[in-house]
């Protein structure tokens, strides 16, 4: 009978009953290979969920393997070169969190605008008024939204703020058609520009080696003084310590982190003792809806492969001439 292992459990029962109904599941609580070796040689396909990793090590202790499917739309926790190399076919799951994320993403931005945080702490403390006195809220309208990575969850979150609160719209994202970008919004030339005119920055591009730290302590120092940072795209574009000291110093106005460079994030992760920042749990796209599609979506394109059909979503397109029987 065909196997597949799941590294974690997947985000909503819904997607493991479906695979129960045609394979045997087996479910690894540690995504370690000294845990999951047990399980490797016997399996057909690998659901991996962020954190949990996919290695090269797994894949060469895996000879039955057919696909692997990550929890979401990144790859960066699977070694995809060393997947296609083995003819093991790669799937993600895109679109499905995707208003998940843009609304959380939104939620920051009006947390910080609003400080909603810090007024929830005063008046649990008993001293609101005292607050009040020095209360410096902001109103969105008419500033600057830069948004660095124009693909489906950035372009909806500019829509979101564009049309709901009047926010202007700047994007830089040299991967996108110049034609998504209008009619709205405003095509940056380069990083720099983007950050010298911004008021909000939300970050929604994949990690690559080119990504990777792209927000760095020069970075940072474009930025226009008192501007919020976004992240709710891969913890590695940022540099925790560069933006921690920005944050520190006075040069960025405020945070809003939903992803860590380590997650969970270690207790003396720099983030933590920062000031003006709302930290959440890499939950953006985790809403009761989008646990469910996202789930169902790796179930299904799974099952596919496993059938013998070509997935919806095939990250290493190149393999499916050579893939695995």
């Amino acid at each position: 009978m065909r196997r597949i292992l799941l590294v974690n459990h997947l985000y909503h029962p819904d997607g493991e009953v479906l695979l129960r109904e045609s394979a045997e599941v087996v479910v690894a609580e540690s995504d370690s290979l000294a845990a999951l070796t047990p399980h490797l040689a016997g399996c057909d396909a690998i659901l991996a969920r962020t954190p949990a990793r996919v290695t090269a090590e797994m894949i060469a202790a895996a000879p039955r393997l057919r696909v692997v499917s990550t929890s979401g739309f990144g790859t960066d926790n699977v070694d995809i070169p060393a997947a296609t190399a083995a003819g093991v076919l790669v799937v993600n799951n895109p679109g499905s969190a995707e208003n998940s994320v843009a609304e959380h993403a939104v939620a920051l931005v009006l947390g910080l605008a609003k400080k909603l945080t810090w007024s929830d702490a005063a008046v649990r403390s008993n001293r609101p008024w005292d607050f009040r006195g020095g209360f410096e809220a902001i109103e969105l309208k008419g500033r600057t939204l830069g948004v660095v990575g124009f693909g489906r969850i950035g372009r909806e979150v500019a829509r979101k703020l564009h049309e709901g609160f009047g926010m202007k719209v700047l994007a830089f994202d040299p991967m996108i058609d110049p034609a998504l970008v209008g009619p709205w919004a405003e095509r940056a030339p380069t990083l720099e520009e983007l950050l010298g005119r911004s008021d909000v920055v939300s970050i929604h591009c994949a990690l690559t080696p080119q990504t990777r730290h792209l927000f760095n302590e020069a970075s940072l120092a474009l930025m226009r003084p008192g501007a919020f940072v976004i992240n709710t795209s891969r913890g590695p574009v940022v540099d925790e310590q560069a933006l921690a000291a920005a944050l520190h110093a006075g040069r960025v106005g405020g945070a809003g982190i939903d992803v860590y460079e380590s997650e969970p994030p270690a207790v003396d992760n720099p983030l933590l003792g920062a000031p003006n920042t709302i930290l959440t749990a890499h939950t953006a796209g985790l809403t009761l809806e989008s646990a469910r599609q996202l789930a169902l979506s790796a179930a299904v394109q799974v099952l596919a492969v496993l059938d013998g059909a070509r997935p919806a979503n095939l990250v290493n397109a190149e393999v499916w001439d050579r893939r695995r029987g």
